[in-house]
């Protein structure tokens, strides 16, 4: 499903639980951090919960790519769905998101 700049705000008060992978993208950095926050918030309610949001980067997900399907899976320790934040990712990660597409990505929001 592609959610377009019109529909984001609907889709932010009212996620859908069955969406479970997300990939906001643009050549405004400011706005694509800005709605990647907006997102981690309708998922998490708080971006700075150390229970439901957990931030992967380019490096650490290159050093060892199992860690994105290992947090996908995790649960929270307070309940509620966690959250998967990737900041940085590049073309570097096709693989490593090929192989957490291909199996079991669990039901947290990435």
């Amino acid at each position: 499903m592609k959610i377009t700049g019109a529909r984001l705000k609907g889709f932010l008060a009212e996620p859908d639980p069955a969406t479970c992978r997300v990939l906001i993208h643009g050549p405004d950095r400011g706005l694509v951090r800005e709605r990647a926050e907006a997102m981690v918030m309708s998922g998490a309610g708080d971006v700075n919960d150390p229970f439901r949001v957990a931030e992967l980067t380019l490096e650490s997900l290159k050093s060892d790519p199992a860690l994105l399907a290992d947090e996908a899976r995790a649960f929270s320790f307070s309940g509620g769905r966690r959250v998967i934040r990737i900041r940085n990712a590049t073309d570097a990660l096709t693989e490593a998101f090929k192989d957490f597409l291909d199996g079991d990505p669990g039901d947290a929001l990435v």
